[in-house]
């Protein structure tokens, strides 16, 4: 339901909202045609806008002139089990270049003097991938493997392009800064808190008019929000919660009880404890967790261990579902190839030459700078 304009760049439809007359730009990709033409698969990029987005106004019109119009994500996924995942690569090295086109050009044509921005196919990546390349899971070996490597090496190859680029046109005032906000670890064990709180008494569930569970909050004396992150667990306290039942006076008893249960929660086949930490809601304090939507213990996740469903009357199982996380483990969780830890590195005039954090003495923060001589 759009009005298709003729011009612009080759290769790309522009296109104008019917409602409100915003203008963006498409494009589509012919991916699979069967000889008698019956069975089409067609993959077209995100509707970005060209006009409108950016400050002073009028510079998006010279962006896409110079660099293109702007397209980021991909209907294909970079991951071994679609089948089209080079489309995906294809548009992951579209963007980067996209990035590095932008950076050039607002640098010279209009002087600007910083440039930021942020980059996700090496995260869509490390989702789709790594779990593919664990020799200690039963997804390693074979097809998917050796697809997950190349798909894993081209999404960062990306990376390494385009900030060579970037040092390339770099002169003597430039620094360029690489930093990344996680990484990520392979899940290798999930863990199902709701099933555990129904089995320590805490939770209770009663059948709904449509056949599905819904909370007995008569008997619920801790939940987990569904509004909320997984790693969290509220108090039914009386006087705060529609429906509490828990005394004030009974709110850290309680309270004391779910970090016992947490820290005792186990996985039988290696004896692993599943949570890393667990702390009541004062305590949280010392990590960042206060105030009145924070949970009333907060708790994080094991290496290798990850939020989910697991089969009725268990809480704990081997995962059967190839999946990487950086939320719900522990920050310092690392194995193989992979870290959840993120990472600063620096290039440019000013920057100590060869210098590398010793975490181990100054602590945990992956950090690299390197002077461009």
């Amino acid at each position: 339901h759009v009005q298709v304009e003729q011009g612009i760049k080759a290769h790309w439809l522009p296109v104008v909202h019917p409602q409100d007359g915003r203008r963006g730009s498409i494009r589509f990709k012919l991916l699979e045609l069967s000889g008698d033409a019956r069975d089409v698969a067609i993959c077209h990029s995100q509707v970005y806008p060209t006009a409108a987005f950016g400050y002073p106004r009028g510079m998006e019109d010279r962006l896409a002139q110079a660099v293109g119009p702007y397209a980021a994500g991909s209907s294909a996924q970079l991951r071994p089990s679609d089948p089209f995942w080079s489309t995906a690569v294809e548009e992951a090295a579209y963007e980067a270049d996209w990035l590095v086109g932008a950076a050039e050009y607002l640098a010279t044509a209009m002087d600007w003097r910083l440039f930021t921005t942020v980059y996700r196919p090496a995260d869509a990546a490390n989702h789709g991938c790594l779990a593919f390349m664990d020799p200690d899971l039963p997804f390693y070996g074979g097809a998917d493997t050796e697809g997950a490597t190349e798909i894993l090496a081209s999404a960062y190859g990306c990376v390494d392009r385009a900030i060579g680029r970037l040092m390339a046109m770099a002169d003597g005032r430039t620094v360029i800064a690489l930093a990344s906000d996680h990484g990520a670890v392979v899940n290798h064990v999930t863990c199902d808190i709701y099933n555990l709180l129904v089995e320590q008494g805490l939770l209770a569930l009663e059948r709904d008019e449509r056949g599905g569970y819904a909370v007995d909050w008569s008997r619920t004396k801790a939940y987990i929000r569904p509004t909320r992150s997984g790693s969290e667990v509220f108090v039914n306290l009386a006087g705060r919660e529609p429906k509490g039942i828990v005394a004030p006076s009974e709110h850290e008893e309680v309270q004391r009880r779910i970090v016992e249960i947490l820290l005792d929660w186990k996985e039988a086949q290696a004896g692993r404890r599943a949570v890393a930490l667990a702390l009541a809601k004062r305590d949280s304090a010392l990590l960042g967790y206060w105030g009145e939507d924070a949970g009333d213990v907060q708790f994080i996740y094991n290496e290798g261990f990850v939020w989910g469903e697991v089969p009725p009357r268990q809480t704990i199982a081997r995962t059967t579902i190839p999946s990487v996380n950086h939320g719900p483990q522990i920050p310092t969780a690392e194995k193989g190839l992979a870290t959840n830890m993120g990472m600063l590195a620096l290039w440019g005039p000013g920057i100590r030459p060869g210098y590398r954090r010793e975490h181990e003495l100054v602590g945990r923060l992956d950090l690299e700078v390197a002077h461009p001589h």
